[in-house]
């Protein structure tokens, strides 16, 4: 019941996306200003059209997010669009991951032999996490794959908020031009060996326990 209600709240985010042709092709071709006179003071429309949108896109990438995350911070300013676009972000992010556990139940989706999955499985939290914060793997994927997967929800949601959190932030300092579109991968590569650094820290310090 739950995953028919997610279904059917996306399609209605498709049909109000799709309704808005102009607006998604100003959107998608960067004509932001010509897009804004457009949309006037329909704020309730631009919010769910650009939540839709950011939904739609941790289930099938259609569009760049950083696209997204950089028109959500020229309309609603640094701090407020950071936020829209977080909160965007993991939303769609769960509820895809409710949508492909709740298949994996099922016959469709029982690919035991995927190595993600099994990957996914044997690490949880610090493979999200990591996935999260450098963006080699599309979202979308990583999504479907921890919902076919055994993970716990608890630690899928918490990697998720705490990796999104970190890669949107990096989207949108990107956006304002603090850092160049080059620059941002030297940011994710410093990210990961923090994370790799403290991971191997309680990794010792687990095992020096073990030890005594």
């Amino acid at each position: 019941m739950k995953v028919l209600l997610f279904l059917v709240t996306l399609l209605i985010f498709k049909i109000l996306i799709f309704s808005q042709n102009d607006w998604f092709l100003y959107l998608k071709a960067g004509e932001w200003i010509e897009l804004k006179r457009l949309i006037g003071n329909e704020l309730i429309i631009v919010l769910l059209i650009t939540m839709g949108l950011m939904i739609m896109q941790n289930l099938f990438s259609f569009l760049p997010f950083l696209v997204l995350t950089m028109f959500n911070i020229w309309l609603f300013g640094f701090f407020y669009g950071y936020l829209w676009s977080l909160a965007g972000n993991i939303i769609g992010s769960v509820i895809v991951f409710y949508i492909a556990r709740y298949f994996s139940q099922g016959k469709i989706f029982k690919h035991n032999h995927l190595k993600i999955k099994k990957t996914i499985e044997e690490n949880g939290f610090l493979v999200i996490l990591v996935s999260r914060i450098t963006p080699v793997i599309p979202s979308s994927i990583i999504n479907i794959s921890c919902g076919m997967s055994n993970i716990k929800t608890k630690d899928y949601v918490l990697s998720t908020m705490f990796g999104h959190a970190i890669f949107v932030f990096v989207l949108s300092i990107l956006s304002i031009g603090l850092i160049s579109f080059e620059e941002q991968y030297i940011v994710y590569l410093f990210l990961f060996l923090i994370v790799v650094g403290i991971t191997a820290l309680k990794i010792k310090r687990k095992v020096s326990w073990l030890n005594v």
